[in-house]
């Protein structure tokens, strides 16, 4: 996760963290476009790894959103 870390700080990602061992990443993006993230995710990933993966951007709210309407929390 070091790895993917470094890849997309160093393709202009700001404050990126690396969550569990799946491939999750959190940004501080600011505004911009988030389909202009994605698609940078997704080159980055490809040139430096060699994976053509879908990258899914969510923002701080569309993640607190999903949280709320978890039907498992709790259980």
């Amino acid at each position: 996760m070091a790895d993917l870390r470094s890849a997309l700080e160093d393709a202009g990602l700001p404050g990126v963290r690396t969550l569990q061992v799946a491939g999750n990443v959190v940004s501080d993006h600011g505004d911009g476009p988030m389909t202009a993230y994605a698609q940078l995710v997704r080159r980055t990933v490809r040139r430096t790894f060699g994976h053509d993966l879908p990258v899914v951007v969510r923002s701080h709210q569309e993640l607190l959103d999903a949280e709320r309407r978890n039907p498992f929390v709790g259980t």
